[in-house]
């Protein structure tokens, strides 16, 4: 069973139409695709994305492993950040959208 998880994938352009192409049931039904001159980034919020085990997924990873790690960033929010990082990918760290982790954490309440 897989965790329910924000995803983020980002391409360069050069690699976009072959990936809509062979991953349309991926990055086809998408809550946001922004789109800029370096590549796209989809953003697919609240998904099950289970990389260790989906065979889709697996492919998908191959697939961006295949055009080099520096052509594509994916990066996986799920619950137990930062602990698990299973679903981060690609070496795309000038990516135009900037997309990484970020933790928050803050103590709320009412103290007496």
């Amino acid at each position: 069973m897989s965790t329910r998880s924000d995803v983020a994938i980002a391409v360069k352009a050069e690699f976009v139409s072959e990936l809509e192409e062979k991953f349309s049931h991926v990055v086809g039904d998408v809550d946001e695709r922004m789109e800029r001159d370096e590549g796209v980034c989809y953003l697919i919020r609240d998904i099950h994305w289970d990389c260790l085990l989906d065979e889709e997924i697996l492919f998908l990873y191959a697939w961006l492993k295949s055009k080099g790690l520096g052509n594509f960033k994916v990066v996986e929010v799920c619950h137990d950040y930062p602990d698990n990082c299973d679903g981060d990918a690609g070496e795309w760290n000038d990516n135009p959208w900037k997309i990484c982790k970020e933790v928050t954490t803050r103590l709320g309440g009412i103290f007496c």
